[in-house]
């Protein structure tokens, strides 16, 4: 895990914070048409996708799918970021595209 964090992540992220990540960090294996998340679910974690592909997905007014973007290897999801920092509940879905391997950094203490 550590390499793949390194590999992955190390322009964006301090040594420091890369430790912190893999103390604290869950490492989650998601299956192709697997949920990461749902529309009205805690956001408690921020995502940092190792492998595989996860769909963002938002509904519209009429139940229709609005695909926002997709999370491939080294991405994180910004909306669960901002979210989580504000307690809110998901407002997007997330789908694996593919088998998806997935750090889960926990919410960041206030």
């Amino acid at each position: 895990m550590r390499a793949k964090l390194d590999d992955y992540f190390s322009v964006v992220f301090e040594p420091e914070l890369i430790e912190e990540i893999l103390k604290v960090g869950t490492l989650k294996q998601i299956k192709e048409g697997e949920l990461m998340i749902d529309v009205g679910d805690d956001l408690t974690h921020v995502p940092l996708l190792l492998s595989g592909a996860i769909k963002i997905i938002r509904e519209d007014k009429n139940g229709d799918e609005i695909v926002l973007y997709y999370l491939e290897r080294g991405d994180s999801c910004a909306i669960s970021f901002a979210n989580c920092v504000h307690n809110r509940k998901s407002i997007f879905r997330g789908i694996a595209e593919k088998d998806s391997e997935v750090l889960i950094g926990s919410k960041m203490k206030e």
